[in-house]
């Protein structure tokens, strides 16, 4: 991805022009961005015709979130997202599709992401428990799940999920 966008414009100019500086992350290599917070990128297997898919466990001085906003489905992933979400503080999770329903004539299974319905019901134990904050992120514009007052939020919220909203900050 550094290499395409160094050399296709109208990208290459943001580089040639300092407006940006392409960092490679290497998976699995952590990566300091400051004194007190760092970052761990993980493959995660998602579309990755034009690059690859990664996840971050971002780790600051009294805190540690996962954060996996693009994913082909929990059960593609080589780790268990049940075991990844016990070792972090907070956990900001594939959302895309609240259910299978949401996009009628259309077959989701191509599409790719965990529904929110599913992950609440594999997450159940670990909202339960209350050790470590869930929120789904990355909703598309057909997500029932965005409407404030409506049903699929309101479940969320009822079975100890959160949505990362937009102006969400979690202290790290």
């Amino acid at each position: 991805m550094k290499e395409f966008l160094a050399n296709n414009g109208p990208w290459s100019q943001f580089i040639k022009q300092d407006n940006i500086s392409p960092v490679v992350l290497s998976p699995n290599d952590k990566r300091p961005l400051t004194p007190q917070v760092s970052v761990i990128p993980f493959q995660v297997p998602h579309r990755d015709e034009f690059s690859d898919t990664l996840g971050l466990v971002i780790s600051g001085s009294r805190k540690k979130i996962l954060y996996i906003p693009d994913i082909q489905n929990w059960a593609a992933w080589e780790r268990s997202v049940i075991e990844a979400v016990d070792e972090v503080d907070a956990a900001l999770l594939d959302g895309t599709f609240y259910s299978p329903d949401e996009l009628p004539g259309r077959d989701l299974s191509g599409i790719g992401h965990p529904f929110i319905k599913d992950s609440m019901d594999l997450l159940k134990k670990a909202a339960q428990k209350g050790k470590t904050t869930i929120y789904f992120t990355h909703f598309n514009h057909s997500n029932p799940a965005l409407d404030p007052d409506g049903e699929a939020r309101k479940s969320i919220l009822e079975r100890g999920f959160h949505m990362a909203d937009e102006g969400l900050e979690i202290p790290i």
